[in-house]
């Protein structure tokens, strides 16, 4: 009799823990905003035109950032309009141009960069679908001038929908793999504009 009460005493200590280990890889409501490329960094070349982003706006509908299973928000850590500018500024970079960022266009205007990007963010999402699915969407405008005219403006999307382990950073991996594969194509096109 006492074995049998060992026995189940242990199997339940066992389930909580298994819960505990669950839980504790489980994402949690807060994701923090990352970007990290694969590819490694190129040092800008000396005559690559200076690009100057401005810090992108906001248009998103919401403050949150996505929505878990349960109905409760992922929220973001940082902002997410600071977040989506400087990542093309990354990604700028890593095409060899002379990259700076700046708040404001008068800002950007007063270093005398070749050429402003400004943007507007639409839309950043990440659902969470199952405890091991999620889906992600991102939506936004990027624009480029110089002094003297608007030379394009293009839309951007991008999304996907995921199967993955359970993990505490499965939301913010999710986000920064959407956000690269929008921007680096982005990146490639405002290069090739620029160094024309």
């Amino acid at each position: 009799m006492l074995h049998h009460n060992v026995s189940r005493t242990l199997a339940a200590l066992l389930l909580v823990l298994a819960a505990l280990a669950l839980s504790a890889c489980a994402p949690g409501n807060s994701v923090r905003l990352l970007y990290s490329p694969p590819d490694a960094s190129v040092l800008p070349d000396p005559s690559a035109p200076r690009v100057t982003v401005v810090m992108f706006e906001d248009k998103r509908p919401v403050v949150q950032v996505g929505e878990r299973k349960d109905g409760t928000s992922f929220v973001a850590s940082s902002t997410v309009s600071d977040w989506v500018s400087r990542s093309l500024a990354d990604e700028l970079a890593r095409q060899g141009l002379q990259v700076s960022f700046a708040l404001t266009q008068d800002q950007a205007r007063a270093g005398g960069p070749d050429y402003i990007v400004t943007g507007v963010v639409n839309e950043v999402w990440l659902k969470e679908l199952k405890t091991t699915e999620f889906s992600t969407s991102m939506k936004l405008a990027v624009t480029v001038s110089d002094y003297t005219k608007t030379l394009y403006t293009e839309h951007l999307s991008g999304g996907q929908s995921k199967q993955v382990l359970p993990a505490s950073d499965v939301a913010e991996k999710l986000l920064a793999e959407t956000l690269r594969d929008v921007l680096q194509p982005a990146a490639r096109k405002i290069q090739a504009t620029v160094k024309k």
